[in-house]
């Protein structure tokens, strides 16, 4: 992954929806597989 197009403004819109969209499953996915709470 390039972290320097992640940095960058023009790239900032598609980090968020990245990051909306896997939150809740890393949150659903910790819960579900070690019975914990996690958030990214």
């Amino acid at each position: 992954m390039n972290f320097d197009k992640i940095a960058s403004r023009d790239h900032g819109e598609e980090f968020k929806a990245a990051f909306d969209y896997l939150k809740p499953e890393v949150s659903r996915v910790a819960r579900r597989e070690f019975n914990t709470n996690q958030d990214p």
